[in-house]
């Protein structure tokens, strides 16, 4: 998944400690499938970049990979939650038709306001093959 080493690039060359990995939840299941099995310099991506796909955990981990009804069902869209202060960067991962409602919007807001850095990666991979 091109995607996936995209976002891996990015974990290498910033070196953040912390990183909300904000996906459609349409590509959510393949995205962890693939963070659990891919392999790169002989060991799979979990074991280099822990993850987490409950943002209530997100604390005990570097990688927290979430949707955005995940953070408003699990957290609330409330700026207020440390869950919002305890990233250093956000990767918003779109799918091909990734449509964005208000609570997105809300919740890319907050990250504004607290000034945490915001990076895009769009999927190649369809939801119709996820």
């Amino acid at each position: 998944m091109e995607t996936i080493m995209s976002i891996v690039q990015i974990l290498r060359d910033e070196h953040y400690d912390h990183v909300l990995l904000l996906v459609d939840p349409k590509l959510k299941a393949r995205v962890l499938e693939a963070w659990e099995h891919q392999s790169l310099d002989g060991h799979t991506l979990s074991e280099q970049f822990p993850a987490t796909s409950l943002p209530q955990c997100a604390q005990e981990t570097r990688i927290c990979i979430a949707s955005v009804f995940d953070i408003q069902t699990q957290i609330g869209v409330d700026m207020t939650q440390p869950f919002f202060t305890r990233f250093d960067a956000i990767i918003l991962c779109d799918g091909p038709s990734t449509v964005h409602g208000p609570v997105w919007h809300q919740i890319v807001e907050i990250f504004t306001i607290l000034d945490v850095r915001m990076l895009q990666v769009r999927s190649l991979v369809s939801e119709e093959s996820a």
